[in-house]
């Protein structure tokens, strides 16, 4: 029997898990040519990530980091997914892969209070470019969450940071349902 490289093998798990996110995705809005042109650089910065991922980490590595992370992928808010993702980031071996940042990143969306704030925080300060394969970036989308859990608990003037530095900065970065989050800010979502 052939065995498949192991190059081929990771590169097929990040393209295959990152077509099956178990996040929704109806209300997909992709009528726009600009938001269409828009997510195609955006997947095009995310197989980059993964370039720099390929160079830095070795095939047994990056499978064993996609392995874990889809764990939690299958059913994000499972107390499985949250003890895959804590392992992931505490794992010294994996630090600065991209999926660390989007461990990180899930992590700040299922927890709650002060691990909820780390978590996004990490992801903002230490995963900057890191992306997911549907062309979010880590660092905006954090931004988006750390704002909505800002306005949840009365920090006004931290979420009114986060949301200036979205119209700012982000405005035409992208959610998992491919919405601008300029967009999404002004919805109240």
């Amino acid at each position: 029997m052939n065995k498949i490289p192991l190059k081929i093998s990771y590169i097929f798990l990040i393209v295959i898990f990152s077509c099956t996110n178990t996040q929704t995705k109806e209300n997909i809005i992709l009528s726009d040519s600009e938001l269409e042109k828009r997510i195609s650089d955006f997947k095009e910065l995310f197989n980059l990530r993964v370039s720099e991922d390929e160079k830095t980490f070795s095939q047994e590595q990056l499978i064993k980091i996609e392995n874990q992370y889809q764990i939690a992928n299958k059913n994000f808010n499972s107390v499985e997914a949250n003890k895959a993702l804590i392992s992931l980031i505490n794992n010294e071996e994996f630090k600065g892969s991209n999926r660390i940042g989007c461990a990180l990143l899930y992590l700040g969306q299922i927890s709650e209070n002060d691990k909820k704030e780390k978590y996004l925080l990490e992801a903002k300060r230490n995963y900057t470019n890191s992306w997911y394969g549907d062309g979010v970036n880590v660092d905006a989308y954090a931004t988006y969450h750390l704002y909505k859990y800002y306005k949840y608990i009365g920090k006004e003037e931290d979420a009114k940071k986060c949301k200036t530095e979205i119209l700012d900065k982000y405005s035409s970065y992208i959610d998992h349902n491919h919405k601008y989050l300029k967009d999404i800010l002004k919805t109240g979502n």
